[in-house]
């Protein structure tokens, strides 16, 4: 069975990031989850979902993208 992720929008705030490395922080995160979500399971559709997630002072972009992938990982299961 073939899983579908689609995110329509994802926003991020994050201060101290520029607009083009925020952008390349979505779009790992979309590639983390992508590669992360169960293969097999319930059909779902999560609507709208706000989350607020500390991340620690001096984080990398990357774990940036790999707490906020693991909080959405989080929600699907």
């Amino acid at each position: 069975m073939n899983r579908i992720l689609e995110i329509e929008t994802i926003q991020l705030r994050i201060p101290g990031l520029s607009r083009p490395e925020a952008r390349r922080v979505g779009l790992d995160i979309v590639e983390r989850v992508s590669k992360e979500i169960p293969a097999h399971g319930p059909k779902q559709r999560l609507g709208k979902v706000q989350m607020q997630i500390s991340v620690p002072v001096g984080a990398s972009s990357d774990q940036i993208a790999k707490l906020v992938a693991q909080a959405i990982l989080e929600k699907l299961v």
